[in-house]
């Protein structure tokens, strides 16, 4: 079976701002980091995910 599935979690970053670097100055651009942070094999969220956050999972068969 193939499926698409589809996850919205919230999340709560709580880390302090000196973490980021400089260029990360709004909350918007932290959590761009974060995530890209993630993508790069890294970072905190995949932990968060799944410990502390509510999901809500949507799923669709497609073959």
């Amino acid at each position: 079976m193939k499926a698409i599935i589809t996850v919205t979690a919230e999340i709560e970053i709580d880390v302090p701002n000196e973490y980021y670097p400089p260029e990360c100055d709004t909350d918007e651009k932290r959590l761009a980091y974060e995530i890209e942070s993630y993508d790069n094999g890294e970072g905190d969220i995949m932990q968060l995910l799944s410990t502390e956050s509510k999901m809500t999972i949507v799923g669709k068969v497609i073959r």
